[in-house]
């Protein structure tokens, strides 16, 4: 078996391969002609997320590459009855190995040779530049960018006019956009965000969530108590992942959830928990890190992420923010309320995000509680009585037209899931 006819055949004919190799795989794995094979490919699968025979040979002649040599790769792989994973793999490993030892074999002999410092360090960067793959093309006419196959900015809607046509009006929800989320523990980020990607998902919207802290069923259970009797006629549009912390790992995950299974939406749950081999001086460095990796791959791939964030245990604050006046803004029992800045990590989500929300459950803290001759009532933001069971959340930070800033949104919580009562 000829592997490396076999790994760009198999990329050719199946889209899972296609997908492994343009994350797995580099051009410098390969030798000769086949790296401008493999470059095709990767460009070929990520404009039309197939690649034609025909528009495969005709590049391939471009290069100089024979008609039959180039439909000997196409084809080379329906002569074998291999699984083609465990193949990429142990190509993909030992590649890499031929790289690196090749690499510091010629840097030992440049120092045997005591060849200057600068010398070396330039050839060490020389190496390193052959390990970024130029697989795509870096810069498009204003032709090429008007006929693009690609909607960026296309919203992912909820269904509901409070969100789609107030809070999102001028963005927030968009493909390339990232909308960040800030709560204190057990205030309800991974509830809220369910029950608006419950409603993304029942608008179409394929959804990947990827949770750090609990499993797959916890949000599957959540989706069940927002969707109730729909919930298996559109449970295909949702996808989830538990257990995975290292950025790098999420980077791979997404790109094959995009790529293989036009995901448009991506939820991280939560930033604080993401994690990187990257040498880094301390928490906020690594969730600045890992937050700008996503921001990158958010913007190169055409999809909205949303970042939720844990605040500290405490507010910056001791009291509740007062006016020019030095009224207080919110009730006494409402101190608790995060702001950007308390959460680890806020300078990325500053400048990486459209749209920054805030999320607060009165009835956790024991100065908003009151009771009434109905029962136990909480206060709300202004001041009132409200159901025990409200949540609210607002949004705080807009990158375009501030027009519904600082607006509240009521839900009530039940076993039902949250249910939305309007905007405040």
């Amino acid at each position: 078996m000829k592997t490396e006819y076999y790994i760009l055949s198999a990329m050719c004919n199946y889209p899972e391969a296609s997908v492994y190799g343009m994350t797995k795989l580099r051009s410098y794995h390969f030798t000769g002609a086949n790296k401008e094979a493999f470059n095709t490919i990767k460009a070929l699968y990520r404009n039309e997320k197939k690649v034609d025979y025909h528009i495969f040979i005709t590049q391939m002649q471009a290069y100089g590459i024979k008609e039959a040599d180039a439909g000997l790769i196409y084809t080379y792989c329906t002569e074998f009855t291999d699984e083609w994973e465990p193949i990429f793999e142990k190509f993909r490993s030992l590649r890499v190995y031929d790289k690196m030892s090749d690499d510091v074999q010629a840097l030992d002999e440049m120092r045997s040779k005591k060849e200057s410092v600068d010398k070396i360090s330039a050839q060490a960067s020389k190496f390193a530049s052959e390990w970024v793959t130029q697989t795509e093309k870096r810069y498009y006419s204003g032709q090429e960018v008007d006929e693009s196959k690609e909607e960026y900015g296309e919203p992912v809607k909820t269904g509901i006019a409070d969100y789609d046509d107030r809070l999102y009006k001028h963005g927030g929800n968009r493909k390339g956009q990232m909308k960040g989320v800030i709560q204190r523990e057990k205030h309800g980020k991974t509830r809220s965000e369910c029950w608006e990607s419950a409603h993304n998902i029942r608008m179409g919207h394929k959804v990947l969530y990827i949770t750090m802290e609990g499993i797959k069923k916890d949000i599957t259970g959540n989706f069940k108590q927002v969707l109730r009797h729909e919930w298996k006629d559109y449970r295909n549009n949702l996808f989830v992942v538990d257990g995975v912390v290292d950025i790098d790992e999420i980077e791979s995950i997404i790109i094959e959830a995009v790529l293989v299974e036009g995901v448009e939406k991506v939820v991280i749950d939560y930033a604080q928990l993401m994690t990187t081999e990257k040498r880094v001086s301390g928490e906020n460095e690594r969730i600045n890190y890992c937050t700008e990796r996503l921001r990158n791959l958010m913007v190169k791939h055409n999809f909205h992420i949303t970042l939720l964030s844990q605040s500290r245990k405490e507010s910056q604050y001791s009291s509740v923010p007062k006016d020019s006046d030095g009224n207080p803004m919110l009730p006494k029992g409402w101190s608790g309320l995060p702001s950007v800045d308390d959460a680890y990590g806020s300078n990325a989500l500053i400048k990486a995000a459209s749209l920054i929300m805030v999320g607060f459950r009165p009835n956790l803290e024991p100065q908003n509680v009151k009771q009434s001759p109905m029962g136990k009532k909480v206060l709300n933001p202004l001041g009132q009585e409200d159901s025990y069971y409200s949540f609210y959340m607002q949004a705080i930070r807009m990158r375009y037209k501030p027009e519904f800033l600082h607006r509240w949104i009521h839900f009530i919580d039940s076993d039902e899931g949250l249910k939305i009562r309007g905007m405040i």
